[in-house]
């Protein structure tokens, strides 16, 4: 509604509507919930290692390991950290995920020749690190800082 009352929205884009009906308005307040879950360490770790094993088969380049059963195991450790007897299984798992995550994104940096990388940004190989590895590395160590 573009600064007009409902009264005058209304007159605007429905004719047919009396003067009686205006003085009662039905209002439909139905929320939908929304599929939002927070960041966690352990999802942000997973979201980099899909993100490398993505990148690695569109580049054509072979990792040295994917990993891919080692995360499925990890992920369940996660999945039920808020038991008592779990915590400290869970706090292991997170951080041999973060492990991972800097593994992967290592290896592929290095695997990955010039042009590769002028791909995904501006940078190459002896700009240090390359602005689309900047990203997961970024992570990886935001995520370990902020856990602490």
């Amino acid at each position: 509604m573009t600064g007009k009352t409902p009264k005058e929205h209304l007159k605007v884009n429905a004719a047919e509507i009396t003067e009686k009906e205006m003085k009662q308005v039905m209002i439909d307040s139905t929320v939908q919930e929304k599929n939002i879950t927070f960041p966690t360490d352990a999802k942000l770790y997973r979201k980099i290692v899909d993100r490398v094993l993505k990148l690695s088969e569109r580049e054509g380049i072979e990792l040295r390991k994917t990993y891919t059963r080692e995360m499925k195991s990890l992920k369940l450790k996660v999945r039920f950290m808020n038991h008592p007897t779990r915590m400290k299984e869970e706090r292991k798992a997170v951080k041999r995920m973060r492990t991972i995550a800097r593994a992967m994104v290592n290896d592929i940096a290095r695997k990955m020749y010039a042009f590769q990388l002028q791909q995904y940004g501006k940078g190459t190989i002896g700009d240090g690190i390359n602005p689309p590895f900047r990203f997961f590395r970024m992570t990886v160590r935001r995520v370990h800082y902020t856990r602490m």
